[in-house]
């Protein structure tokens, strides 16, 4: 054989065994890519819904220091405070001036103006849900943040509002029965430490791109409960208040911002109107 030969035969060998080295890396790479994906699925971005949801496990030993409470602006007045317990509905997302013109700061406006010593903290924060945090973001579980809320000096009623995220956002809930028995557990745990509890109707939806049909049966179904087996102390009818008469799924067109969920400037204002101030300050009955 030739010193000629040799390197010719050495390049076949090399190009005959390319496509298998090749092969060989993509499945490699392939493999730890999607154990990491397996094991941290949030340093991707992308959230895990689970084919087969387990039922909800409720909070039961919720830490106060790890979803600090905001306090309010001043000492508790006379008669005690509000605290609104919601989430971007609450906070005035898609309005003008954002909580400036979200109903709890309205209804602050309304009491002030009707000289009734309440003031309204909003502890509202973004995606809160109900039953579970959402997920990679902390705090946003209303019955861990109720307890927090509670230790308010002066606070009295809690309003408990925004219950859509836990229907509308992955992994959704569509049991209405986990729901309601998320709501008598806040209810109990508030009238354990002598506070009450006023609850609003679950807003529609329909036309978010989140909507399902099945969410909006089980929103239907929670709201029948609230309105007929007396779940909280008082309740405000924010569906009735937003709901365009034709179609009861969907946010009046004059209240609605855009995104089929969230109120308008004029949506946040009827919201607002819709608590009756005597809600707010009869006697609590706990």
């Amino acid at each position: 054989m030739t010193n000629q030969q040799r390197p010719n035969r050495f390049l076949t060998l090399v190009l005959a065994l390319a496509p298998l080295v090749l092969l060989a890396l993509i499945v490699l790479v392939t493999f730890l890519a999607m154990r990491t994906f397996a094991e941290e699925p949030t340093r991707f971005g992308v959230p895990i819904v689970p084919s087969s949801r387990a039922p909800i496990a409720f909070p039961t030993v919720p830490d106060p220091k790890r979803c600090p409470a905001i306090k309010p602006a001043s000492a508790a007045p006379a008669d005690g405070d509000v605290v609104v317990l919601g989430a971007s509905i609450a906070l005035g997302m898609r309005t003008s001036k954002g909580t400036e013109t979200a109903w709890p700061h309205l209804l602050a406006t309304r009491l002030r103006q009707a000289h009734i010593p309440i003031d309204v903290v909003n502890d509202s924060i973004g995606g809160e849900r109900l039953l579970t945090d959402n997920a990679g973001h902390k705090c946003t579980s209303a019955l861990l943040r109720q307890v927090p809320g509670l230790a308010l000096p002066g606070v009295r009623t809690l309003i408990l509002t925004d219950v859509i995220n836990d229907i509308q956002q992955p992994p959704h809930v569509n049991s209405p029965q986990e729901i309601i028995a998320g709501l008598k557990r806040f209810v109990t745990r508030a009238h354990a430490n002598g506070v009450r509890v006023i609850g609003t109707t679950i807003t529609p939806y329909r036309g978010l791109s989140t909507y399902q049909t099945a969410g909006d049966r089980c929103r239907h179904e929670v709201n029948k409960a609230m309105r007929h087996d007396h779940l909280f102390d008082g309740l405000v009818d924010f569906s009735a208040a937003l709901r365009d008469p034709s179609g009861t799924s969907r946010i009046l067109s004059a209240y609605d911002s855009g995104d089929h969920l969230h109120p308008d400037d004029a949506g946040q204002d009827a919201m607002a109107r819709a608590i009756p101030l005597q809600l707010l300050t009869s006697a609590p009955s706990v």
